[in-house]
């Protein structure tokens, strides 16, 4: 199984890559920090969708984990819902499943159900 997780330095994807990295075949994206818990490190910007597609069709996931969020940006919400759009579209194209979590920066609980954005 080949799994790969965006945000691989994040408060999430760190401890998931470094769970999964002892069992499956792991790949943990990073925009900007290369200190990922455990698999390959894949440096690359979740906003540029040819290069999440690129990337994602060149590593061939069945499982796509979307763990990775912005909190850096002014444009944080249009970051964060072009991310997992372009992420999305990317797990589409070569079949992935594709789970998205999420930190109460994004989805705090305040205000379910909540619509998808893809």
């Amino acid at each position: 199984m080949r799994i790969f997780i965006t945000g691989g330095s994040g408060d999430l994807g760190r401890p998931l890559s470094a769970r999964a990295a002892v069992r499956w075949q792991t790949f943990a994206g990073y925009c900007r920090t290369p200190h990922i818990g455990g698999g390959r490190a894949v440096h690359f910007d979740l906003r540029d969708g040819a290069t999440v597609r690129r990337i994602v069709a060149e590593l061939h996931p069945d499982v796509i984990i979307h763990a990775a969020v912005s909190d850096r940006t002014p444009d944080m919400e249009a970051t964060n819902r072009d991310a997992a759009a372009n992420i999305g579209a990317a797990a589409q194209q070569v079949g992935a499943r594709l789970i998205a979590l999420s930190t109460d920066m994004v989805f705090d609980g305040t205000a379910p159900p909540y619509a998808c954005l893809l």
